[in-house]
């Protein structure tokens, strides 16, 4: 039986197949149809994601009888020998397996010679970078000035292994990994052609699982395929490739919404007897709970969820039960005990804790809204605010985190005695004199305002302080412990737009950096002192009946 695999068998034929390397594929198609072919050329990237492929087309694109043309007809002698790497004029080499020196020289002694029936003869050396220094050096004055007939064409996956006297004398190209919905897409049409019977959610199993190599995709197919017996249904799928059930995601997430230790500890058992690797199933809870983040902070969620549109629908819903603050201090605590879990002799006892402590997680209230809401009570005429039960108050933390909630009803759903009130406007600025103290003292109103425009960078801000403030520039504070929230503050556009916000609500304009514990100490003094002379404080705690426990 002459069965062709499916990696085999679809493998790219013309540049039009290469999946996600559109940028390579033009450039090449270009250089041949203005015969501007270089002597060299450097495919670097990621395994799986067509270097070898794009090797292959470029030999039989120059070799086609109908050519040297952009699309090789894929029927003419030539083209079938190199699709069957069978030409003698295309040599493909190993480099991992002919690495020294003696094999180099071997090659610059062939390359003298003639193609033996096409155009060119192309040399096609993979995993380059494992050739020894001296077979580099070797090669060095055949690469810089090679016979007009000869093309040679290195592919590697690391590419900065590779000498700078080899990278100057090539052109090279960067291979991307391939994004999802690519993959996605080259699965559907294949399965169609072959007449697969599979559904959506299936494909993006595959897809998910291959990490952005098509390559791999097209293996956990095939073995996807025999798993259902010529079908492809999700939940055979998942069995078949081991990936962590998408139902056991969402039900702890469920459980955290819920506080529920109970339903912590049988997603664990769930998974250790369907056989599932603890380090595995954090990873996908990681990637669970940034797209429930990404669908609650994101306009447009489906772009950036690597899942079918209903799943993603399903993020939405899910999502808005939480809120985005508790989801970013979920995610931190999962990168936390991941480090714990990959070296526990335990790991079950070790993911268990750790999801214990996740459902567990009280939820974040800033206390601004506590202040503003109990206000708004003590203000009210009698009768119209509702008699709050005794209970303890939390004081901000020693981080300048906000005080912290119990979760159980989902956001948006607080009875109209529980509503908190919009928080009013900025008051006037002060003086251009006055602007370390203005900075200061209305950082936190700034944050509470931020917040209504940009709720995941207001998060990242929680716990900062206005540090020292030049003619220029300021300092921003954050707890020693915040390094992440520092990084992704400062990261990309979010520093435009944060000094874009303080720019329009200080009416100011300063170059904005971030510093790890800078003035915590002090801030931290001044924080203890604060609340207990604050007036508002003890009418809180008089009206409730609390004591201050942070």
């Amino acid at each position: 039986m002459n069965y062709l695999v499916l990696a085999r068998k679809w493998r790219p034929r013309v540049f039009g197949d290469l999946v996600g390397q559109g940028h390579v594929a033009r450039t090449l198609e270009n250089a041949i149809r203005q015969e501007r072919v270089a002597h060299a050329y450097l495919f670097a990237g990621p395994r799986g994601v067509g270097k070898t492929s794009a090797a292959r087309i470029l030999a039989a694109a120059l070799n086609c009888e109908k050519g040297p043309t952009p699309e090789p007809c894929g029927e003419c002698g030539s083209c079938a020998e190199v699709a069957a790497g069978r030409s003698m004029d295309v040599l493909e080499i190993d480099g991992a397996s002919n690495r020294g020196i003696d094999e180099i020289r071997d090659l610059r002694e062939n390359v003298r010679y003639m193609a033996s029936a096409g155009k060119r003869k192309v040399y096609i050396i993979d995993e380059v970078h494992m050739l020894t220094t001296e077979a580099f050096n070797a090669l060095l004055k055949t690469l810089e000035e090679p016979p007009p007939h000869v093309l040679f064409v290195f592919a590697t996956t690391r590419a900065t292994k590779v000498p700078a006297t080899i990278l100057s004398r090539t052109i090279r190209f960067d291979f991307r990994r391939i994004d999802t919905r690519d993959i996605v897409g080259r699965l559907q049409h294949i399965v169609e052609s072959e007449g697969i019977e599979s559904d959506e959610k299936a494909l993006h199993l595959v897809a998910r699982a291959a990490d952005g190599s098509m390559r791999d995709a097209l293996s956990l197919l095939e073995q996807a395929r025999a798993y259902g017996g010529g079908t492809l249904r999700a939940e055979e799928t998942e069995e078949a490739l081991g990936v962590v059930d998408e139902e056991l995601l969402f039900d702890l997430s469920e459980a955290a919404h819920r506080s529920d230790p109970k339903g912590a500890v049988d997603a664990v058992h769930a998974l250790v007897r369907r056989g599932r690797d603890p380090v595995d199933f954090l990873f996908a809870l990681e990637e669970h709970f940034r797209n429930l983040l990404v669908a609650k902070v994101c306009a447009d969620p489906l772009s950036m969820i690597d899942a079918p549109e209903e799943t993603v629908a399903r993020y939405g819903e899910e999502a808005a039960r939480f809120e985005a603050d508790d989801l970013i201090r979920m995610l931190s605590l999962l990168g936390e005990g991941g480090r714990d879990l990959r070296f526990s002799p335990k790991p079950r006892l070790a993911l268990e804790m750790l999801l214990l402590r996740l459902v567990r997680m009280d939820s974040t209230v800033p206390f601004g809204r506590i202040l503003e809401s109990l206000e708004g009570r003590a203000s009210a005429p009698s009768g119209r605010a509702a008699s709050p039960s005794p209970r303890r108050v939390a004081a901000p933390r020693s981080d300048g985190s906000p005080a912290r909630e119990p979760r159980g009803s989902a956001p948006g759903k607080r009875t109209p005695s529980d509503a908190v009130p919009e928080p009013a406007g900025p008051e006037p600025r002060g003086e251009p004199g006055d602007a370390p103290r203005l900075f200061r003292d209305k950082w936190d109103e700034f944050l509470r305002e931020l917040q209504q425009e940009n709720a995941v960078l207001a998060s990242l801000l929680q716990g900062t302080r206005v540090g020292r403030v030049g003619e220029k520039d300021a300092e921003l504070a954050f707890p020693k412990s915040a390094g992440f929230q520092l990084e992704q503050a400062f990261g990309g556009e979010n520093r435009d737009a944060l000094e874009q916000a303080f720019e329009r609500y200080f009416q100011a304009t300063r170059r904005l950096r971030g510093v790890l514990g800078s003035h915590e100490a002090d801030g931290e003094r001044e924080r203890k002192a604060s609340l207990k002379n604050d007036p508002r404080m003890s009418r809180i705690l008089d009206m409730l009946d609390g004591e201050i426990v942070g």
